[in-house]
Order: C-alpha cells, then structure tokens, then sequence
C-alpha cells in the first residue's frame, strides 16, 4: 500500500488486525503484512477511531448525471471512496486528524461529538448504520 493517498490509513491500522476475504468464513487475526492482503479489515484499534467508515448499499455515483452521493448530502469529499463496479456500491472513509479515544479512560464528549458526526453523516449518506 503505497499510495500516499492510502498511507494516513495505514499509518493507523492495528497492528494485527481482524481480517478476511470472505465474511461468511468469518474473521481472523493476522499481521498486518499479511493483513493488507485481505478483501475486509478492522480499520480502527480497539481503542482508538481514527477512520470513519461508511458502508454505501447504494450507488455512490449517480449514473445518470455523475454526482458523487457526498456532493448530493452537501458533505465534504472522502479522503477515499470504494466502488465495486458491478454494483457501484461501496465505502468512503474519511480520515481523523486527531484520533478520538473510545476506552473506560476516554473523556465523554469527544465520544460523544464524534457519534454525533457519525450519526449526521450515516443519516444524510443513506450509508448502512450497521
């Protein structure tokens, strides 16, 4: 993953991550080397958000006039969109500046005004809130 688009996410990656090719064949845990590899990945430390992931069960372009999903919700850009092309359906994810600590030891309101965000954006994406 050299994609200097791509390094922010890898730079906050777990450092064994669960992960799979197949969700049906449930989840593993392996290093992150081989990680990478996989079609699914955790994309947050157990403790720590530092992406937040929009699954898309629907288009995110509109084909008949080419308006990217985020653009139509008046959001801003992700730093990365997925699209599987027979389906166009996909993933943004939009990178954290500052992670967000999500333990016991946290303090509320920045959990608490990241759900709020998390919320916002499932809402107007019409992403999957699961």
């Amino acid at each position: 993953m050299s994609s200097p688009v791509l390094q922010p996410f890898r730079d906050h990656l777990p450092f064994k991550p669960y992960c799979t090719d197949d969700l049906g064949a449930g989840l593993r845990v392996l290093p992150l080397s081989k990680a990478l590899s996989k079609a699914y990945i955790q994309h947050n430390h157990p403790g720590m958000v530092w992406t937040l992931a929009f699954d898309m069960d629907r288009e995110i372009v509109d084909p008949n006039n080419w308006w990217p999903i985020w653009e139509r919700a008046h959001l801003p850009a992700p730093n990365v969109a997925t699209q599987t092309i027979s389906t166009g359906r996909g993933h943004l994810l939009y990178f954290l500046a500052t992670g967000v600590c999500t333990t016991s030891a946290a303090r509320p309101k920045p959990m608490e005004y990241l759900a709020a965000i998390e919320r916002a954006y499932t809402i107007a994406l019409g992403a999957d809130p699961g």
